[in-house]
């Protein structure tokens, strides 16, 4: 498995391959030392809303809902022999 490359060693490629085209290349890294936390920088979330989605989700509850009732409305007419399928027994 290959050695994966650490951050320093991307700059310093960057560094090089810059240099390689003849452009005037500055660069500086800093080196943080692992003890001293950095500050978390919080950015704003970017709320979306979908104007579609509350339409969509109101069918299909509503079609769910209806699939779920003709169901129990069957099982209740075929249970009490309000109707009859020849081969059915309940």
């Amino acid at each position: 498995m290959p050695k994966r490359r650490t951050r320093q060693e991307k700059i310093e490629s960057d560094h090089r391959r810059q240099l390689s085209f003849g452009q005037k290349a500055t660069f500086s890294y800093k080196i943080v030392p692992k003890n001293q936390e950095q500050p978390l920088l919080v950015t704003p979330t970017k709320t979306v809303l979908y104007p579609y989605l509350r339409a969509d989700l109101k069918k299909t509850t509503l079609l769910t809902l209806s699939i779920i009732v003709i169901q129990f409305a069957l099982y209740f007419f075929l249970r009490n022999h309000i109707f009859f399928l020849p081969g059915l027994i309940y």
